[in-house]
């Protein structure tokens, strides 16, 4: 009996302290999304690179990346080769995956989407994992106006397609700060080859 009560407290105590992690996660991580979408209006790289922890980004990125491509060799579906080589997406997250192509990210969105505001392609901020309070991610992909007109009988389908092109970036807490340690994008949007020249 004396066991139990022991268990039981120990349990409650656990239990309490999880539910305080993640109260405090959910907290913290509007200041810190916030403070990234108005370093991007800003164009302020500095922001970013204080957030992104590089060499472990490009390590699990990698490793999902060639998950990916594992499970589409297995289905063995016509040529579909599912992104870059799997010889080839080591470089291509290494050649990638650097502080200096922050400002091309930047670039590209100016030159794209000229009048869309940096929140405009944050699409979801949630937990990255139900067993682990000291995680979180943010998904990011197409700004969330309509591309088409509701009548338009391609809208649904367009729409569809958004939602597949995303990226979501995990935040883990390093020291007293969340940093950037992993992200999800789909294979089929990566360059299947690094290129020798400036982005």
């Amino acid at each position: 009996m004396q066991i139990f009560k022991v268990l039981l407290f120990a349990s409650a105590v656990v239990s309490l302290i999880c539910g305080l992690l993640f109260f405090i996660t959910s907290l913290t991580w509007d200041g810190v999304i916030n403070e990234a979408l108005q370093a991007a209006d800003k164009k302020d790289i500095s922001v970013f690179e204080k957030r992104i922890d590089f060499p472990s980004l490009r390590r699990h990125l990698k490793i999902y990346l060639h998950e990916q491509k594992d499970s589409i060799q297995k289905l063995k579906i016509g040529n579909i080769s599912g992104g870059p080589h799997k010889n080839d997406i080591d470089a291509v997250v290494d050649y990638y995956i650097q502080p200096e192509n922050l400002n091309v990210l930047l670039h590209l969105k100016d030159k794209h989407f000229p009048q869309t505001t940096s929140d405009m392609f944050l699409h979801h901020v949630g937990w990255a994992s139900l067993s682990n309070p000291l995680s979180w991610q943010a998904t990011f992909g197409l700004p969330k106006k309509p591309l088409l007109n509701n009548d338009d009988p391609r809208a649904a389908l367009v729409e569809r397609a958004r939602s597949s092109l995303t990226a979501s970036l995990v935040f883990e807490l390093d020291g007293l700060t969340w940093r950037v340690t992993k992200m999800r994008v789909p294979l089929f949007i990566v360059p299947r080859q690094p290129y020798n020249r400036p982005l």
